[in-house]
C-alpha cells in the first residue's frame, strides 16, 4: 500500500483543477443553513455523443428559508403544464415547456441555497481512464513530459 502523501500527490497531479476548484468554493464562503430540512437536487448532461462536455449540476437549499418556492412552482406548473408534463430542459422543443421556462426559473429565485455546476471536457476522459488503470496497477504518476501529458513509471 502506498503512503497517503504519495496518493495525495497522484490525485493532485491527475486532477490539477481540483485544488483550485476547492479553493474557489472556500473563498465564496457560502452562508450556512439554519433550517431543519434541506432540499437537494442534481442533474447531469453530456452522455450523448455530440456533446463536448459532461456537466454535473447540484442545488442545495434550506427548505425552511424557502417557503414560497413550492407554491411558486405549483403556480407555474398549473399555468403552463397542467396536463401533467414535467419541466425538462432537454424537451424545450415543446412550445408549452418553452412558455413555462421563464416562470420556472423565476420560481427558483425563491430557493435560499447554493448551486454548483461543473463542466468537464470529454477529451479528458481517456486520460482519467488511463490514470485509474495505472493507479490500480501500482504504477506512479509523474509529470515529467514537456507536453503536459501524464507519464507513468513503475514504483520500484
Amino acid at each position: 500500500m502506498q503512503p497517503r502523501s504519495d496518493l495525495n500527490e497522484m490525485v493532485r497531479a491527475a486532477w490539477p483543477w481540483a485544488t483550485a476548484f476547492s479553493k474557489q468554493l472556500r473563498a465564496l464562503r457560502p452562508a450556512p443553513f439554519h433550517g431543519s430540512h434541506l432540499m437537494f437536487g442534481s442533474d447531469y448532461s453530456g452522455s450523448h455523443g455530440d456533446s463536448q462536455f459532461r456537466t454535473y449540476g447540484f442545488v442545495i437549499g434550506d427548505a425552511d428559508a424557502s417557503p414560497e418556492w413550492p407554491s411558486r412552482c405549483r403556480k407555474s406548473r398549473n399555468a403552463f403544464l397542467a396536463d401533467g408534463r414535467r419541466m425538462a430542459f432537454k424537451s424545450l422543443n415543446d412550445s408549452q415547456r418553452r412558455r413555462a421556462l421563464i416562470p420556472f426559473l423565476e420560481a427558483s429565485e425563491a430557493i435560499n441555497g447554493h448551486v454548483v455546476v461543473v463542466a468537464i471536457n470529454k477529451k479528458l476522459t481517456h486520460i482519467f481512464r488511463r490514470i485509474k488503470a495505472q493507479l490500480q496497477s501500482g504504477r506512479h504518476y509523474t509529470d515529467s513530459r514537456p507536453d503536459g501529458i501524464p507519464e507513468y513509471s513503475k514504483r520500484w
